[in-house]
């Protein structure tokens, strides 16, 4: 059994992922636990633009997404193998990479270079994603998108009405198929922060999920 473990926050844009992925590291570290974030990488990207603008051009979005995607599988396995006693809260399943690489690339206005890059990067990213779910990934929450968002921000489309609801399912289906697979370690639950009860439930969730934890990594000190 690993000392680290995975809490993965997945799901579309603006559903909560990372405001509740702070409240779960006050409350992890409340209970005494040391507590790694692996923030989203995109947001450390120095943009010169929306993201719109930058979907408009395939090559350079697929220039982002692979810098992005090579940054976010290295930040994790490099977490995985230290084996650490600790937390590791992550913003976004690496399920959510396959889907910003898969969807949003204009192929047809790619070259046949670029094309090769982007049939590689995404083999590579799947091998990972059957790695994670089946060794690395501990829990996996998955977020559904909040009714009211007004969107000011530059890493996420301006149609972002529509853009959350269709995100969200793509990368539910994506990770449900990762999911399925007969190696899959890991689990998952589904958080809708437009109801009371989820929202009213998130420190009982994380306080739980706490207790496994402790319980876990100090059976493995003895063990």
């Amino acid at each position: 059994m690993s000392n680290t473990k995975f809490v993965v926050f997945s799901g579309g844009c603006y559903s909560g992922k990372t405001t509740t992925m702070k409240k779960a590291k006050e409350i992890f570290e409340k209970r005494g636990l040391k507590v790694v974030m692996l923030d989203e990488l995109i947001r450390s990207s120095k943009l010169d633009c929306s993201i719109d603008l930058i979907r408009k051009s395939p090559s350079r979005y697929l220039q982002l997404q692979n810098e992005v995607i090579i940054g976010k599988i290295e930040q994790e396995r490099v977490q995985h193998f230290m084996d650490e006693k600790c937390v590791v809260l992550c913003d976004r399943a690496i399920t959510d990479s396959i889907f910003y690489l898969t969807f949003y690339v204009d192929k047809s206005q790619l070259t046949r270079d670029e094309l090769q890059l982007l049939e590689d990067l995404y083999a590579y990213t799947d091998e990972y994603a059957k790695y994670a779910f089946s060794n690395v990934y501990d829990v996996i929450y998955e977020f559904r998108p909040l009714n009211n968002t007004d969107n000011d921000d530059t890493f996420r489309p301006d149609a972002i009405d529509i853009s959350k609801l269709y995100e969200h399912r793509m990368i539910s289906t994506l990770n449900t198929a990762y999911i399925s697979d007969v190696n899959c370690t890991c689990e998952r639950f589904c958080i809708d922060l437009n109801t009371v009860e989820h929202k009213s439930s998130i420190e009982f969730v994380f306080n739980t999920l706490a207790s496994r934890f402790i319980k876990e990594l100090n059976h493995g000190n003895k063990s």
